[in-house]
């Protein structure tokens, strides 16, 4: 049974990167079984990476202005897949305020071209039109989001704007026709959450392998269990 644990953690665990007791971290070190870090990074996910945006978004760009933006070799989104962009509310450009679901995006904003993710996760959108909306005549006036003066959006950048739970990542808040005098922090939001249950199932697999290295050694060495 050990050696299918072994083989187990060998598989499918080798990237994990997890916080444990430092002894048991120690141990696996020594081992060669697994490398540790010191936080959960997540089972097979990558960090998701920051667009780079040029005019800066924080500039006060205008309806109808160009943009240009890019996004560097990463492992988060996947080569060959379609990307989409588009406008979508943020309240008080806060992380906690960012849309759940493109109920609170403007579809109509989505990026007319073809975007495709590289080899290497990279790809660039050379001409993105930012629009203030609702986009009148259009658009009625009580259409949402608002992204105007005075109203707060971010850039949806993402694989499938229909399915929130595919990689995604927001550009930094801003503010169509103003600039936003104290921008908040740039929001980057991972799509690739760690559930608690995936949690304790890697931790209880570390524990058992843990141990039986543990009872492995003791046993080399002539002692009781």
């Amino acid at each position: 049974m050990k050696s299918d644990v072994r083989r187990l953690i060998a598989a499918g665990f080798t990237a994990l990167s997890i916080s444990v007791p430092s002894a048991i971290a120690a141990s696996f070190a020594a081992s060669g079984h697994i490398a540790f870090a010191a936080t959960l990074s997540g089972v097979g996910a990558s960090a998701a990476p920051v667009a780079s945006i040029s005019p800066s978004l924080s500039s006060g760009l205008k309806s109808g202005q160009q943009i240009a933006l890019h996004v560097g070799p990463n492992g988060f989104f996947k080569p060959g897949t379609g990307i989409e962009i588009l406008e979508c509310g943020d309240s008080g450009g806060q992380l906690s305020k960012l849309p759940q679901t493109d109920l609170y995006c403007d579809g109509n904003t989505v990026n007319q071209d073809t975007v495709i993710v590289g080899a290497d996760g990279s790809f660039s959108e050379p001409s993105y039109t930012l629009e203030k909306t609702p986009w009148r005549p259009y658009e009625p006036a009580d259409s949402i989001p608002k992204c105007d003066s005075t109203h707060i959006c971010s850039l949806y950048i993402g694989e499938d704007q229909n399915d929130f739970s595919q990689p995604k990542i927001f550009s930094q808040p801003f503010l169509v026709g103003a600039k936003l005098a104290s921008p908040a922090n740039a929001t980057n939001s991972t799509s690739t959450p760690v559930t608690a249950s995936v949690v304790s199932l890697v931790v209880i697999l570390l524990l058992t392998a843990w141990a039986f290295n543990k009872r492995s050694k003791k046993t080399s060495a002539g002692l009781p269990d």
